[in-house]
């Protein structure tokens, strides 16, 4: 009834990580306008980020201007660079099935992939949570000075996406009839 069975396997595994390191940021003097994407997200187009500003009651606001607003300068030192995290992890795994039965050639394949992204970033400043803190006169963002851990993560705080994507694929490949 069969003759020639064969069969094989294959599987891979691939993993690659990478990190990324950057100046710290400095402050948006120009404003921001563009586009928002990552891992799991379709790009989108984001708001106008306005100049960032600090205000004379913040308490880090050069004292005896007569100024009530400022455009802000500064670097972002007592954040850090930006760090950027990338971990990805790929799977595949095929198997093929070749014989004759009942005096008919089979070919069968089967396969499967997963691919994993995640990519992890800090110190990454967020424009709109800036000038809030920089607004802020219960928990202030302190232009140079230090500033609380809470203020920090809510300035800058850790960015993270992840992406999974599995596939599979059958294939019943040849399926002749013998005559011999």
């Amino acid at each position: 009834m069969t003759e020639g069975w064969q069969a094989s396997f294959q599987a891979s595994y691939f993993e690659g990580k990478s990190e990324q390191v950057n100046h710290p940021l400095r402050a948006f003097t120009g404003g921001y306008a563009g586009t928002a994407v990552g891992p799991g997200i379709a790009p989108v187009l984001v708001p106008v980020v306005p100049v960032t500003t600090i205000p004379s009651t913040n308490p880090s606001f050069p004292a005896g201007t007569g100024a009530t607003v400022a455009n802000l300068r500064y670097t972002f030192l007592n954040i850090g660079p930006e760090v950027t995290q990338t971990d990805s992890k790929a799977y595949r795994a095929i198997a093929e099935l070749t014989g004759k039965v009942a005096g008919w050639d089979v070919d069968i394949n089967a396969g499967f992939t997963e691919v994993a992204l995640s990519v992890d970033g800090r110190n990454y400043v967020n424009p709109g949570n800036l000038q809030t803190a920089l607004d802020s006169t219960t928990e202030p963002f302190l232009v140079g000075l230090q500033i609380s851990a809470a203020v920090n993560n809510f300035v800058a705080a850790r960015v993270r996406g992840q992406r999974d994507q599995r596939e599979g694929t059958t294939r019943l490949g040849n399926l002749r009839r013998c005559l011999g």
